[in-house]
């Protein structure tokens, strides 16, 4: 809206919104075919851009499952390892840190014994998944099988966080306190 003396006083909600569905996309869906295209039919820079692409589609979609749950913590951004991936795990995780997709930090181990690697969603995606981007955000401990799994597989690991919840891919071996009935 302009104000008398013809400048802006305020845009619209909707504009705003419109403008940051718009960017966020970009950055995801324009910026990876870009990536793709520069890196050739047959390079191994290729898979592994296809592997993170693959990454962030599953963790995108794993954290707007946590959203929309009842879970104490819903707004999830950021993944840390439960147990030591491998060479080619971190590598694409490197590779979503060097491109902006994620940031890199440490926190203290599940055992709390040390520190292990916490990878941060980039805030910049959280239209494109439907995400809360706003004040504290919280974090899931994943195994390095499902990671993996989430790189090569996505919608397999979707489907089973859709149809199980969350937990059942993010923490395999834990034994529930109360059997089922």
């Amino acid at each position: 809206a302009r104000s008398p003396n013809s400048q802006i006083a305020q845009i619209d909600p909707a504009v705003q919104d419109d403008v940051i569905q718009q960017q966020a996309r970009e950055f995801f869906f324009t910026e990876f075919d870009k990536l793709e295209a520069d890196e050739g039919e047959s390079s191994e820079q290729l898979t592994k851009t296809k592997k993170l692409r693959n990454l962030i589609q599953a963790l995108g979609g794993t954290f707007h499952e946590i959203l929309v749950s009842d879970a104490s913590e819903r707004r999830v951004f950021s993944v840390a390892f439960s147990d030591r991936p491998d060479e080619e795990i971190l590598a694409v995780f490197r590779r979503g840190v060097q491109y902006g997709y994620f940031h890199e930090r440490s926190i203290g181990n599940k055992e709390g014994t040390g520190r292990t690697r916490l990878y941060v969603l980039s805030r910049r995606l959280a239209p494109v998944f439907k995400l809360d981007p706003t004040s504290f955000a919280g974090y899931k401990f994943m195994t390095a099988a499902a990671i993996r799994e989430a790189m090569e597989r996505p919608k397999t690991f979707l489907g089973k966080i859709q149809r199980g919840g969350v937990d059942t891919l993010l923490t395999p071996g834990q034994l529930s306190l109360f059997p089922d009935a």
